[in-house]
C-alpha cells in the first residue's frame, strides 16, 4: 500500500497523471510493475512486433532511434526522461514502433500491460485526451501556468481565440436608413449607445453610426438634423460572421482604427450584434484605436516614436493577460504596418517624385511572416513598376533617397537599422519588377550558399504600403519557377536540415558557454525555414509559418494532425520568446532571445525537448523526401 502511494506521489509531478482523479491514479498504481535496464540494454528492439506493454520512465534516460527506409538509413535520435512515456504511438495504432527503444542510462521504468493500458483510457478522460493530443495538451497546461502567472496584473480576459458570438453583450441598437438624424441621435440617448447600425426590411446592415461620425460628420460641419440619416451613416460597414475568432476582429481594429465590428451571418448578411474594442480589452490601458489613432494624426517621426512605444506596451498587456502568442504577434505586426504606412506618408511628403512611381513597400522576414515580437530590426525592400519611356536608374534614385529617410525613421521609432543592410535604402533591395524576377531566378539556378541564405529572407516577402499587386504578381510568378527547379528546393531542405535542434546526447540541451541557447536562430528558425519549403513545394502564397505549415503541410503528405502539432510546437517557442521580452520589458532589460533552460520549470523543459523533437521529425520527413 505504502509503495502504491509512493508511485501516485511521484506521477502526479508529470503530465497527463498530475491532472487525473486521485482514485484513477491509485488503481494505475496497483497495475504497474517496475522493471530495470542496464545502460546499452535494449527495450524494445528494432522492428519488434505491436507492443503490449506500455512503459513509463521512472528514472534514468531512454534513448529512440528511428530508422529511415531511404538508402542512407537517415536516423533520429530522440532521448525520454522521467515521467515520459512510450510508445504512445504504436499501441495505439497497433503496429511496430518502427523504432528501437535503449537504456541511455541506468534505467526504471513503471511497466503497464496492454489490458491495463486500454482500462486506464477507459477510466480517465485525461489519459484519452493526452493520447489523442499529447503535443497540443502538454502545450495547454503550460499556457495554463504561464497565464497563471500572469493573472496578478489582470483580471479574467476573453480569449481572442473565442467566437464573436460569445462576445455579444446586448441586443444591437438598430434604426432604418430613412429616419431623420434627429430621430437617430434621440434613439442612442434613450438607449444609452455609442453606436446604432442601420438595417433594411430583411435585418440585413446597410450602415453604421457612432459617436466619432457624430462629431466629424454632424456637430463640426453642423449638419442638417432633419437630413435623412442615410447621408451621414458609414456604409456597407465590415462585418464578420458569428462564428470568426475574436482575433480577426481585432487585427481589422489595429488595421482600420475602428472601433465597433458588426457581426452578421455571412449567407444571409443578418445582423447578429456587434463587438467592440472594449468587449475584447476590457482592461486594455492602451487600445487598439487609440494607437491607430494617433499614428493616423500623427504630423512628425517624433509622434509616430511615441505611438511605437505604446505598441511594445500593448503587447506586454497582453502577454500578462494570457492571450494567445499567435494574435499577440499578429495584432503588433498589423500595428507595425499601420507604423511604416504612416512614416511613408509624411515623408513622401517631402519626396513628391515619390507619388508618381508605381511602387510597394516590402515586409520580409518576421514581418513579411507576421511575427514580429517585441524584439525586432528591420528587413525591408521596394519593388517598382517601369514603363518602356521610364529610365530604371532615375526612378531608383528617387526611391532611394526616400526608403533611406523611411529606414532612418523607423529607427527612431525603436526598429534598429538592419546590420546586413537589408533594407529598401540599398540599391540591390530597391529593384523593378523585372529587375527582382532576374535576382529571384539567379539564386534558384544557381543555388550556392549565399543564395539559399538570401532566399530563406526574400522569399518571406509581403506587401506593406503601395501597389499591393506589384508583390502579388511577384509571388505568383516566384511559386511557377520554383516548382520548376526541384533542384532548387532540394538545396534549400540541405540547408534547412543541417541546422540541427540543439538536443544533447545524455543530457536535455546543447547550450553556449553561459548556459543559453537562442529561441530564434537555434528555435524557431528550425520550423520557419521547412515551413517555408513546404509553402514552395505547394505553391502557397502564405507567409506565415503557422499558416505554412497547417496549409501547405497536409499537401506536402503530412497529417493534419502533424501539421497542427508542429504549429503548436512552434507557436510555444514564440511564446517562451514573448515571454522573454515580457520580463525584460518589465526590468528595463535589453531584449534577448537566449534562454537558460535549467531556469524553465519541468514542464516547460519538456515541452521545449518535445518541440525540438519534432523539429527534428519535421527535418527527417524532408530528409527522406529529397535522400539526405
Amino acid at each position: 500500500m505504502q509503495l502504491n502511494q509512493a508511485t501516485v506521489e511521484h506521477l502526479k509531478r508529470f503530465p497527463p497523471f498530475q491532472n487525473m482523479q486521485q482514485h484513477v491514479l491509485e488503481a494505475l498504481a496497483s497495475r504497474l510493475t517496475i522493471n530495470y535496464f542496464a545502460t546499452g540494454e535494449t527495450i524494445i528492439p528494432a522492428n519488434a512486433p505491436p507492443p503490449d506493454t506500455f512503459y513509463i520512465v521512472k528514472q534514468g534516460i531512454v534513448q529512440t532511434e528511428q530508422l529511415a527506409s531511404s538508402a542512407r538509413q537517415y536516423r533520429d535520435t530522440f532521448e525520454l526522461h522521467e515521467g515520459e512515456c512510450f510508445p504512445l504511438g504504436a499501441i495505439l495504432a497497433s503496429r511496430s514502433p518502427g523504432s528501437q527503444f535503449v537504456a541511455a542510462t541506468d534505467t526504471f521504468v513503471y511497466e503497464l500491460s496492454l489490458a491495463g493500458f486500454q482500462q486506464l483510457r477507459a477510466e480517465s478522460p485525461v489519459f484519452r485526451d493526452y493520447c489523442e493530443q499529447r503535443t497540443a495538451l502538454l502545450l495547454e497546461y503550460s499556457k495554463q501556468i504561464i497565464q497563471a502567472q500572469y493573472s496578478r496584473s489582470s483580471t479574467e480576459q476573453p480569449a481572442l481565440t473565442m467566437p464573436l458570438q460569445q462576445l455579444i453583450r446586448r441586443e444591437p441598437v438598430t434604426c432604418p436608413a430613412s429616419l431623420p438624424l434627429r430621430h437617430v441621435l434621440r434613439h442612442m440617448k434613450e438607449q444609452q449607445v455609442g453606436s446604432i447600425i442601420a438595417v433594411d426590411e430583411n435585418e440585413q446592415v446597410v450602415g453604421i453610426f457612432t459617436l466619432q461620425d457624430l462629431l466629424t460628420r454632424v456637430a463640426l460641419p453642423q449638419a442638417d438634423l432633419d437630413a435623412p440619416f442615410a447621408r451621414y451613416m458609414t456604409t456597407d460597414p465590415v462585418s464578420l460572421p458569428p462564428g470568426a475568432p475574436a482575433s480577426e476582429a481585432a487585427l481589422i481594429m489595429a488595421r482600420r482604427g475602428f472601433r465597433h465590428i458588426v457581426v452578421a451571418d455571412s449567407d444571409s448578411g443578418k445582423l447578429r450584434g456587434m463587438v467592440s474594442e472594449k468587449d475584447l480589452f476590457s482592461l486594455q490601458r492602451i487600445s487598439l484605436r487609440q494607437i491607430n489613432l494617433r499614428l493616423q494624426a500623427a504630423q512628425s517621426v517624433q509622434d509616430v516614436a511615441a505611438c511605437s512605444e505604446d505598441i511594445r506596451k500593448l503587447g506586454d498587456n497582453m502577454m500578462a493577460q494570457g492571450i494567445a502568442v499567435e494574435q499577440i504577434t499578429q495584432i503588433i505586426s498589423a500595428l507595425n504596418d499601420v507604423t511604416l504606412c504612416q512614416l511613408s506618408r509624411l515623408i513622401r511628403e517631402h519626396h513628391p517624385q515619390v507619388k508618381q512611381v508605381d511602387y510597394c513597400w516590402l515586409a520580409l522576414g518576421s514581418e513579411g511572416r507576421m511575427e514580429q515580437t517585441l524584439y525586432t530590426d528591420q528587413d525591408n525592400g521596394i519593388i517598382f513598376q517601369t514603363t518602356g519611356t521610364q529610365d530604371t536608374q532615375a526612378i531608383r534614385e528617387v526611391l532611394l533617397a526616400f526608403a533611406h529617410e523611411v529606414n532612418l525613421a523607423l529607427d527612431t521609432c525603436g526598429f534598429p537599422l538592419c546590420k546586413g543592410n537589408i533594407m529598401a535604402s540599398n540599391p540591390q533591395w530597391c529593384l523593378s519588377t523585372d529587375e527582382w524576377r532576374h535576382r529571384f531566378s539567379a539564386w534558384v539556378n544557381s543555388p550556392d550558399p549565399m543564395a539559399i541564405m538570401h532566399s530563406t529572407i526574400f522569399f518571406d516577402f509581403r506587401a506593406l504600403d503601395g501597389n499591393m499587386e506589384l508583390a502579388s504578381a511577384l509571388r505568383r510568378w516566384l511559386n511557377q519557377i520554383v516548382q520548376q527547379h526541384p533542384v532548387f528546393l532540394r538545396f534549400l531542405t540541405q540547408n534547412a536540415i543541417s541546422r540541427k535542434p540543439p538536443l544533447g546526447l545524455f543530457r536535455d540541451f546543447v547550450t553556449s558557454q553561459d548556459n543559453t541557447l537562442d529561441l530564434k536562430t537555434q528555435a524557431a528558425v528550425l520550423f520557419v525555414d521547412v515551413a517555408r519549403i513546404l509553402a514552395l513545394q505547394a505553391g502557397s502564397p502564405h507567409t506565415s509559418t503557422v499558416q505554412r505549415l497547417k496549409q501547405a503541410g497536409p499537401a506536402a503528405g503530412l497529417r493534419q494532425e502533424q501539421a497542427d502539432a508542429y504549429a503548436e510546437a512552434f507557436l510555444y517557442i514564440q511564446l517562451l520568446r514573448m515571454q522573454l521580452h515580457h520580463q525584460s520589458a518589465a526590468s528595463h532589460s535589453p531584449y534577448t532571445n537566449q534562454i537558460n533552460p535549467a531556469t524553465l520549470n519541468a514542464l516547460d523543459n519538456r515541452i521545449l525537448r518535445e518541440a525540438f523533437r519534432l523539429a527534428k521529425s519535421l527535418q527527417s520527413m524532408l530528409a527522406v523526401k529529397y535522400a539526405l
